[in-house]
């Protein structure tokens, strides 16, 4: 009997490779490459605006004044994963929106920053 199975899948294996090895893939390789080149652009823009943001007179002023190393902070950015970099470079640029149009007092602007480094820092160090 298993014998019988056995001979009758060679056979099907053995007439039909095509069918086995031809079939296509769902999502092609170029949509692939072209899906992580966005992704690794997306990340590197995000990145870029994070640390520009802590790189700032003012926000680099106030986690002195804070007692907080703006170069750990720079440090942590490179190990987020991209969702927790993309949540927080959205936050950078409102804040920096609201900077630059003078929305924001030394006393806002300072526990923004804080609030920014502490979630860096504390998404690193989870």
């Amino acid at each position: 009997m298993y014998r019988t199975v056995a001979t009758l899948l060679v056979v099907l294996i053995f007439l039909q490779p095509n069918a086995l090895l031809s079939q296509d893939h769902v999502v092609s390789p170029a949509e692939l490459r072209h899906a992580i080149e966005l992704s690794a652009e997306k990340r590197h823009n995000d990145a870029k605006s994070v640390r520009d943001f802590f790189s700032t007179d003012k926000v680099k002023n106030t986690l002195n004044a804070a007692h907080l190393d703006a170069q750990k902070i720079e440090k942590a950015v490179f190990v987020m994963d991209d969702e927790e970099l993309s949540q927080l470079a959205g936050r950078v640029q409102a804040a920096q929106k609201e900077m630059v149009g003078g929305a924001l007092s030394n006393e806002h602007l300072t526990y923004i920053v804080i609030a920014l480094a502490a979630a860096v820092l504390v998404l690193v160090l989870k």
